[in-house]
């Protein structure tokens, strides 16, 4: 069923001391997920979980279509969910967060899918491995080409796995460290494109496992501003118990309606494996 009318949500009469926070990171070739809890107040009073999410109407509008494909609550996972076939998501193309009204300039939360990223290469060396406790710890340089970018501003994300899908830990940027970012909030690292000095990023890697690697399975993905930014502050912010992402403060949410504060942003991932030789 596609959802023609569907600007009417169930906020309580108190709108300006309680509002949605809405997080919907689109991934390529995925479920669209959303999760969405309402605020905390300006009172103190601390984020909550909405209290009959199915009688939300929400959904996501592709291009110039004035219908949404709607999203349907996952009581499972406890978040917003819309199949993917129900709406392949594709690069270059605009997509709508429709139901929770429109931002300052009168429009709706809006997202470009982005192209991904082609990987020229990915070059391996000082590899070192001893072992440690029954473990095998090894480290290494690495060095991902990536082909140049034209569109600014970009951003990207990578993480460096193995072939088991463990995940290599970044114990030093070798160059341009202004343009990284270690995050401290979930696996991986992310890129600030403009502010690297070659189409390269150097990196020291070290896994500890009880098997000795034999590949190095590269994601990166090119995301949008809003990806960025709000991964940024979180990240910031995770180390920090006496604060919250949902009680709005200096994250550059591009959801800020007067429903909603939260983030929309889109992220198109490549993935490339390489022999560690």
């Amino acid at each position: 069923m596609l959802a023609s009318c569907i600007d009417v949500l169930p906020i309580p009469s108190d709108i300006g001391e309680k509002k949605l926070f809405v997080v919907c990171e689109m991934q390529v070739g995925e479920h669209v997920k959303a999760d969405v809890t309402y605020t905390g107040t300006a009172n103190g009073v601390l984020p909550k979980d909405l209290e009959v999410p199915d009688t939300f109407n929400i959904s996501l509008a592709e291009g110039d279509k004035d219908f949404g494909v709607p999203f349907r609550f996952d009581s499972k996972e406890e978040m917003f969910l819309i199949e993917k076939d129900l709406i392949p998501l594709k690069q270059g193309v605009r997509y709508k967060f429709r139901g929770i009204g429109n931002n300052p300039n009168t429009s709706e939360p809006s997202v470009v899918i982005p192209e991904p990223v082609l990987i020229d290469t990915v070059i391996l060396s000082e590899i070192n491995t001893y072992s440690e406790n029954s473990k095998f710890v090894t480290s290494m340089k690495c060095i991902v080409k990536i082909s140049k970018n034209e569109n600014k501003p970009a951003y990207l994300f990578l993480v460096p796995k193995t072939e088991n899908n463990q995940i290599w830990t970044v114990t030093r940027f070798e160059k341009d460290q202004g343009g990284l970012k270690r995050l401290h909030h979930r696996e991986g690292f992310m890129v600030d494109y403009a502010r690297l000095t070659t189409d390269e990023i150097h990196l020291s890697l070290t896994l500890t496992s009880s098997s000795l690697p034999t590949r190095i399975k590269m994601d990166v993905s090119n995301v949008t501003s809003a990806f960025y930014q709000y991964n940024n502050y979180l990240s910031n912010i995770v180390s920090d118990p006496g604060q919250s992402a949902q009680i709005p403060a200096i994250a550059g949410f591009n959801i800020n309606t007067e429903k909603a504060f939260g983030s929309f942003s889109a992220i198109n991932t490549t993935q490339r494996s390489f022999e560690i030789k």
